[in-house]
């Protein structure tokens, strides 16, 4: 049996829609209304940030700090800012995942996802795809020396 990082599995529904948890929901802004969503840079899944949090994150991949004048710099940023969309929270606290957003990252509607908080971002994963990766994922070399 795969392992779950305290996500829980929902599914997205036939509008690409996916319902946040109330314990995931918390970790958001109590006011929060509209959120950003985008891929994650090698495509795995989907990332939804409260925007003020999409920018920190954008900012944190650039070591050493964004250069405005450096030509790759720019078309990084540009490419990663064009890439996070905003979805409004509805009434039911779902969130709305784009068809380009959710054929890159493998979600496929009326299919079972898992959802979880990874410190600054809820991320939104292909059940089938989290089982694959998760099961690659040796826990215990935490604990070698």
């Amino acid at each position: 049996m795969a392992s779950d990082p305290g996500g829980l599995r929902r599914i997205l529904d036939a509008k690409g829609r996916i319902s946040l948890p109330p314990d995931i929901r918390k970790t958001l802004p109590e006011d929060l209304k509209t959120v950003k969503v985008t891929v994650s840079p090698k495509g795995e899944c989907v990332y939804i940030f409260a925007p003020e949090k999409f920018k920190e994150w954008v900012n944190s991949l650039f070591a050493g700090g964004y250069i405005p004048t450096n030509d790759t710099h720019i078309a990084l940023r540009t490419v990663l800012e064009a890439r996070g969309l905003f979805a409004k929270l509805d009434d039911a606290n779902r969130v709305s995942i784009q068809p380009p957003q959710r054929e890159e990252a493998g979600l496929e509607i009326n299919t079972e996802v898992v959802v979880f908080d990874n410190d600054d971002r809820i991320e939104v994963w292909s059940a089938k795809r989290w089982d694959e990766y998760s099961n690659k994922v040796d826990l215990t070399v935490l604990f070698t020396n």
